[in-house]
C-alpha cells in the first residue's frame, strides 16, 4: 500500500473520531507508524501537522453546526474544545475573524470527507497563474516569481513583475479584512498592498472555494542592522514611534471591521521579544549593557495598562506586517 494511502486511512480515522479525544499517537498507531515517522509523512503530504489538521476539521464541523441552529458552546464542547473560549481563539486564527462574523460573511456548506488522491497540495502551474490573471488589465506575460517565507517557496503567493503580488486564499473573512485595512492605510498615505479591481471592477475573483487577489507590491527595502544599530539609535526610535502612533489611528479606525486573538502583549514582549532582541543585538556584535533592558522592562511595565485596548493585541501587529 501507497504511503498516501496510509495517510487517507488516518485522515479518514479522524474525520471518524472528531468528537472524540484524538492524539497524534493514537492516529499513528491507526497507520502502523511511530508517532515521529507518521507526523512527517502527514505534514508532507497533508500540508499542515496533525494537530492543526484536527483542529481545522473540528472547526469546520462546529461552525456548520452552528449555522443549522446549534448553540456555539454546545458545538465547541461537542467537537472536542474544553472551552468556548479554546473555540473561538482557534477559530479566529484559523479564519480571521469571530464566528458570528464569518457566518454573516459566508454560507458555511456540509464538510466533505478529505480525499488525498483526489486533492493532493494546492498548486497552481505558471500557465494556470497567466490564465487567472487575465481577469485583470495587467501585463500577463510579466515574470511571476514565488515568494518566500522562512527562506521556504510559498504555493499560494507570487510576485507578478515589479510591480504586482498575486494571492490566493479559502479565507474569505481575513481576505476582506485585509482589503478594508489596506484600503484605510492607503487613504491615510501609507504604503499599502491595496487591491488591483479586475476589469469587472471586483476587488477579487472566486473559482471554486477559492479566492484570488492582486495588490501592489510595496517598493522598498527594511532597514540593514547597521542603518538600524550604527547610526543615531535614538533618532530611529523617535521615527519608529511617530510611524506606530499614525499607524494605530488608521488602524483604530479600522475597529470595528478587525477581530483578533486576545494576548498580552507586555507578556510577549518581555518574554520572547526582549530576550530575542538581547540575543541578536549580542550576534550581531552591538550588544547594549544590561541596564537597558532593565530599564525597558521597568518602563514599559508601567506604560502598558496606559495603552489603548487596540495596541494591546499583537496579532494587529502581525496582519500590519503581512499587508
Amino acid at each position: 500500500m501507497s504511503t498516501i494511502k496510509f495517510i487517507q486511512q488516518a485522515v479518514n480515522y479522524i474525520e471518524a473520531n472528531l468528537k472524540s479525544e484524538l492524539t497524534v499517537a493514537e492516529v499513528a498507531d491507526q497507520a502502523g507508524f511511530s508517532p515521529y515517522h507518521f507526523s512527517r509523512m502527514f505534514c508532507n503530504i497533508v500540508g499542515m501537522p496533525v494537530s492543526g489538521y484536527i483542529t481545522k476539521r473540528r472547526l469546520y464541523h462546529a461552525i456548520y453546526a452552528v449555522q443549522n441552529g446549534v448553540k456555539s458552546i454546545d458545538a465547541a464542547l461537542e467537537y472536542g474544545f474544553d472551552t468556548y473560549a479554546g473555540f473561538y481563539k482557534a477559530f479566529i486564527r484559523e479564519f480571521g475573524c469571530s464566528p458570528s462574523k464569518y457566518l454573516k460573511l459566508t454560507a458555511v456548506s456540509q464538510p466533505e470527507p478529505v480525499n488525498l488522491l483526489e486533492e493532493g497540495k494546492f498548486m497552481l502551474t505558471r500557465s494556470q497563474i497567466k490564465q487567472l490573471l487575465k481577469n485583470w488589465d495587467i501585463d500577463c506575460q510579466a515574470e511571476i516569481k514565488n515568494t518566500l517565507v522562512n527562506n521556504r517557496k510559498t504555493n499560494d503567493t507570487w510576485y507578478i513583475g515589479q510591480e504586482y503580488v498575486f494571492k490566493t486564499s479559502r479565507n474569505i473573512a481575513g481576505l476582506k479584512t485585509h482589503i478594508a485595512i489596506s484600503q484605510t492605510l492607503s487613504a491615510k498615505g501609507f504604503q499599502a498592498a491595496t487591491a488591483i479591481p479586475t476589469k469587472n471592477g471586483q476587488d477579487f475573483i472566486t473559482e471554486n472555494d477559492r479566492y484570488y487577489i492582486l495588490t501592489r507590491r510595496i517598493q522598498g527595502q527594511p532597514l540593514t542592522s547597521a542603518e538600524r544599530y550604527n547610526s543615531d539609535r535614538y533618532q530611529i526610535g523617535q521615527k519608529y514611534g511617530a510611524a506606530i502612533a499614525q499607524l494605530h489611528q488608521v488602524l483604530a479606525e479600522q475597529d470595528q471591521n478587525i477581530t483578533v486573538d486576545d494576548h498580552n502583549l507586555l507578556e510577549t514582549v518581555l518574554n520572547w521579544a526582549l530576550p530575542k532582541v538581547k540575543q541578536l543585538m549580542e550576534q550581531w556584535g552591538y550588544a547594549l549593557p544590561e541596564e537597558f533592558y532593565q530599564d525597558y522592562q521597568t518602563k514599559f511595565s508601567q506604560l502598558y495598562p496606559k495603552l489603548p485596548w487596540l495596541w494591546k493585541n499583537h496579532d494587529i501587529i502581525k496582519e500590519t506586517a503581512r499587508l
